[in-house]
Parts: C-alpha cells; structure tokens; sequence
C-alpha cells in the first residue's frame, strides 16, 4: 500500500538562488520568492482497466513562505500531464516544471493517468474523431489508442475536478484552474478544454502563458 507522503524543502540552484534583497523586492506570481511543499501518491480518482481498477495519482506542489512575501490568499491552480506517447513516463517527469511553478505562488498538481499498458476498456469520447497516421507513422494502434487517448481525457478532468473540489482543503483558487502538459499530455490538455467547453462559460476559458 502506497500512502501520500510530505516533503518541504526549498529550490536552490542558478536560476533559483535569491539574495534577501531580491526575496524582499519579489512580487507573488512575478518572482520565485516561494519556498515549496511536495505531497506525493494522493489519490485523485479510479479508472477501469483490464486487471480490474486503477487507482490515479498526483502530486501537489504548493508555495511555502520562506520570507520572500506574503503567501496568496488563494492560489491558482494548475495540472500538469506528463508526455511518453500514451505508452509510458511518469508523473515525475514534469517535477522541475512544477517546483518551478509553485515558488512564483501556484499549487501544482503532477498527475498520472491510463496509458495503452494499462489495457483500458472502450472508452468514447474526443479522441474518437481524430484521423491518425498511418504505419510506421502511427504512434498508438487503433481502436486501442483511441480508447486509450479517451481514458486519459477522462482521468485529466477528474484531476481538473479534484483540484476544485478540494481547493478548500489546499488554498487553491477554484476560479482559476489551469491545464497543460507535454507531447502526449499536450494533446490530453486540449482535448479535456476542448471536451469540457460546452460546460463552461468562455470568458473562464483562457490560455496560460
């Protein structure tokens, strides 16, 4: 049994390393003036997968008060969905980006989802009207991708649900919840905003730069 485990620490390193008249000169969400706290293996959700069900998990990275400012008095949240091809990588491979993130004042959540390993059932949904290359192109094999691709759309607005749901408990901005990712979690961020338009209002849809 996994259980969620918390770390605290502070980013030091060339881009990273402030001087006390810098911290004091910083301004939240401009400036790295944030230490961060690292809680790994939270459970965000399940997914049905062919060995029965899986449990998805994230890690949350929040800003600590190092003495560089005044925390926000709620934080902007954001997902981060790692790349691999819908065949591997790990929730991890995005932790300097999200270290990153959370020492300029946002909680961040790293989060895993079903991948073509995990031999996920028919599942319907965006990637259903994507056209594919064909071999030796093709990065995942089809109906299986697709079913695939779907389930990770799926798990990402579950995690897009878990950081609202829960904002209370992490100080996070409910208003103002980002998504993005690389490679493959690119593709699974804009088909989650692109599948969850319809039910959200468009000025509450905006891109992160």
């Amino acid at each position: 049994m996994r259980f969620a485990r918390v770390t605290t620490y502070v980013v030091i390193g060339i881009v990273f390393s402030l001087s006390a008249s810098a911290l004091q000169a910083g301004t939240m969400f401009i400036d790295p003036i944030y230490g961060v706290s690292k809680t790994t293996n939270i459970v965000y959700g399940t997914g049905a997968v062919g060995a029965g069900t899986l449990n998805l998990e994230l890690d949350l990275y929040q800003p600590t008060d190092i003495g560089g400012g005044a925390l926000p008095a709620l934080s902007p949240g954001i997902v981060l969905i790692h790349g691999g091809s819908f065949i591997g990588g790990d929730k991890a491979d995005l932790a300097f980006l999200a270290q990153t993130f959370a020492t300029y004042g946002y909680t961040v959540s790293s989060i895993n989802y079903r991948m073509l390993g995990d031999v996920v059932p028919p599942t319907s949904g965006p990637a259903d009207f994507l056209v594919f290359p064909p071999p030796p192109f093709a990065t995942v094999p089809v109906p299986t991708g697709t079913y695939t691709i779907n389930a990770a759309v799926e798990d990402a607005t579950k995690a897009m649900a878990w950081m609202r749901d829960n904002a209370g408990v992490y100080n996070i901005d409910a208003s103002r919840v980002a998504i993005g990712g690389g490679s493959a979690g690119a593709i699974t961020a804009l088909l989650q905003a692109y599948k969850s338009a319809p039910t959200i209002p468009p000025l509450e849809i905006r891109p992160l730069m």
